[in-house]
């Protein structure tokens, strides 16, 4: 494992630099990968789609502003291109029709298929199109994106974790990816520290922590895993993610 704490992303986003708070930010981030996620549980993607949306939808906003472009645009394009990546395709108008169905829900409005012929589906048909665009610009095709659940799974084998806390690790990995965490660290250590979380909450002894060789078979320390579980934890104490037209605040 390569040591994560040297490839932090910089904490000072576009987003910051437009005047956006960092509550704010890490709020419309949120949404955004909590519209993700609802998108593709409705379409029956295997998880790794929404992963690698996530990794895609945080790239792009650390290269842009959420004034720039429409964070729930950015979020369905994500969608589109993982599912060309991890080869789960699914066609355009899918994506739209369970986007507009989640947005009549969350709006308390009459749920009504919208209209293919319609001037307002064509228009987020484009939308989403131009977003692919604008996110492969703008990540340089930086498409190489190793998950860490391959590493949980073998990290879990080795160190010989119950079903119940490798179900418990699986969950927080899985929140990993609402905030930016997924992009700062390295995959193995994402890994090691959700295992970390749970053995902690379990109550079941996995790490020795003054057992160096625990750690030399990880290649990383208590004091990183310490710092990138704090990290993850600091979600949960979030308040539900809402949007925030940020045309209006101007």
């Amino acid at each position: 494992m390569t040591n994560k704490l040297s490839i932090e992303t910089n904490n000072i986003t576009p987003s910051r630099k437009d005047q956006i708070s960092e509550k704010l930010e890490r709020q419309l981030r949120a949404f955004g990968c909590l519209l993700i996620k609802k998108v593709c549980l409705i379409l029956e993607l295997p998880h790794r789609t929404p992963a690698t949306a996530q990794v895609i939808f945080h790239k792009f906003y650390q290269m842009k502003s959420l004034k720039q472009i429409e964070v729930k645009i950015i979020a369905l394009s994500s969608v589109f291109l993982s599912c060309k990546l991890e080869e789960t395709p699914r066609r355009v108008r899918h994506i739209i029709n369970t986007f507009v169905s989640i947005d009549q829900i969350e709006q308390k409005q009459k749920q009504v298929p919208i209209n293919p012929l319609n001037q307002e589906y064509w228009e987020i048909k484009n939308e989403i199109i131009q977003g692919e665009s604008y996110i492969l610009n703008q990540i340089g095709f930086d498409l190489q994106i190793e998950h860490p659940f391959k590493f949980l799974l073998n990290y879990s084998n080795t160190l010989k974790c119950s079903p119940k806390l490798i179900q418990k690790a699986w969950n927080f990995l899985n929140d990993c990816f609402m905030i930016d965490v997924c992009i700062k660290y390295p995959s193995p250590l994402l890994a090691v520290s959700c295992l970390f979380i749970s053995s902690e909450i379990l109550g079941e002894t996995i790490f020795e922590k003054q057992n160096l060789s625990n750690w030399k078979l990880f290649n990383t320390t208590i004091e990183d895993i310490t710092k990138v579980s704090q990290e993850i934890l600091s979600l949960y104490k979030d308040p539900k993610p809402q949007y925030v037209d940020l045309s209006e605040e101007n």
